[in-house]
């Protein structure tokens, strides 16, 4: 960690110019990770990245210091010379981290011990390798970090947190004569190894080869508009994509969203209530604290249609006057931080997943989205279905391919016309200005009246 008497310096050196605010985030994250392919432990790696950075805010205007060479004169020194552009015209970025070491290297084989982590990663491979006969090749991913962070700031703020977060991704490929499937299933939790037992390891090597084998007898389905039903869990993704950056506050200061100024507006239908739990126990999202210093909260977005608030951080709470609320994320300190979603989820209906599909004569179920676009002005969107199925009569009859829905995020809010009961969350990551960070995306099964399929 940083000394108190560094920390003060910083703050001095930073107040200086009429400057308003400084903030000193230190990171300290050791993180392990390796693959196993044909049964063996493969490309295992280990490596800690440490470094700081330092924010500084004069009349909105941010400028972003960041550095791994924490000795206390070169650190003050580079700082010093940041400054003098800090208090010019336009924001600028500084990169000190040249002089410092980020070590993540790849660990000889031969130096592994078999440990717990091995053990479960093979129970993965295993399972899911066995779980059909059409299954011919497996791959699964651990990944597991322990972040450190103290931050610091002019305003009072002085906190800390340690961070565990383990994930598994398990992928699987299915033949059958020339057609060729892959299956997915990655999850992850803010917490240690210990949280994954071995039935939920099975459990979910197995989901990864049936969404394999289900996608081998695949077909192009009808195509035009028709009701599409979206399953819990990852079909949260098109909530997250089409609605969720669209309430970050970063979005709607620089008036980049279609949910402008609409707080207080039904924008969704009366069945939607939409939240950002950043506090969520053990989730892939949670943190004690938002990368501000914040006490993280559940943050309800949208409540029976109507919209509440956004997601806010300092910055954005100074340029929009809305209270901050926790909502600050970075991937490191290499990254200022902004507005971010957390554990975003939609909350659970009357229905039940039965009485969705059997209610439904004809249309598309859509168990798992992939990638796709969305046009923040505007709503517009597209996403593709990884795994889906063709309805009729209230029936799924048969998985389809090469598919997507295509949409407006304002009309498909109003247009969900069923919530089902059985919320269920998912670990994904999010790319946007601030890096990649953990989130979670969740939500029950939902019926959309309307939309484009093709």
């Amino acid at each position: 960690m940083i000394s108190k008497n560094t920390i003060e310096d910083i703050f001095n050196i930073g107040l200086s110019n009429g400057n308003q605010f400084v903030e000193v985030f230190f990171e300290d994250t050791t993180k392990n990770a390796f693959t196993v392919r044909n049964n063996k432990v493969v490309h295992p790696i280990a490596g800690r990245d440490i470094g700081v950075g330092v924010r500084i805010i004069n009349n909105e205007k941010a400028s972003y210091f960041f550095s791994t060479n924490l000795i206390r004169d070169k650190l003050i020194s580079s700082l010093n010379s940041f400054c003098k552009d800090a208090n010019s015209l336009y924001p600028v970025n500084y990169d000190e981290s040249k002089q410092g070491v980020t070590a993540f290297n790849f660990i000889d084989n031969k130096e592994i011990k078999e440990t717990e982590k091995h053990i479960k990663a093979r129970l993965a491979y295993e399972e899911a390798l066995f779980a059909h006969k059409e299954i011919d090749h497996v791959e699964v991913y651990y990944k597991d970090s322990i972040q450190k962070v103290g931050i610091a700031n002019t305003n009072g703020i002085n906190v800390s947190e340690v961070r565990v977060r383990t994930r598994f991704g398990i992928e699987t490929v299915a033949t059958q004569g020339n057609r060729i499937e892959t299956g997915v299933y990655s999850p992850g939790f803010s917490n240690d190894l210990n949280h994954f037992s071995n039935k939920f390891i099975i459990q979910s090597a197995k989901k990864s080869a049936l969404m394999a084998v289900n996608k081998l007898s695949s077909k192009k389905p009808p195509s035009g508009k028709m009701p599409v039903i979206i399953g819990n869990g990852s079909g949260g993704v098109l909530f997250h994509e089409a609605c969720g950056h669209a309430l970050e506050a970063g979005t709607i200061s620089k008036k980049n969203s279609i949910f402008q100024e609409a707080i207080g507006e039904k924008i969704a239908s009366e069945h939607i209530t939409y939240v950002d739990n950043g506090a969520l126990s053990n989730s892939w999202g949670t943190t004690r604290i938002d990368d501000e210093g914040y006490v993280t909260r559940n943050n309800i977005l949208i409540e029976d249609g109507v919209l509440q608030n956004y997601l806010v951080d300092y910055k954005s709470s100074l340029e929009l006057g809305i209270k901050n609320n926790g909502s600050s994320r970075r991937q490191s300190f290499r990254y200022q931080p902004t507005a971010r979603m957390s554990n975003t989820y939609l909350k659970a209906g009357e229905h039940t997943p039965e009485a969705i599909l059997n209610s439904t004569a004809r249309g598309i179920y859509v168990k798992t989205i992939g990638g796709g676009s969305v046009n923040p002005k505007t709503g517009n969107f597209n996403f593709s279905i990884v795994e889906g199925y063709f309805i009729e009569n209230g029936i799924i009859k048969y998985p389809i391919k090469d598919t997507k829905i295509i949409g407006n995020s304002k009309t498909v809010l109003k247009d969900i016309d069923m919530v089902g009961n059985d919320l269920k969350i998912e670990a994904g990551l999010c790319n946007s200005i601030s890096g990649i960070i953990p989130v979670t995306i969740g939500q029950p099964t939902i019926r959309v009246s309307s939309l484009i399929v093709g």
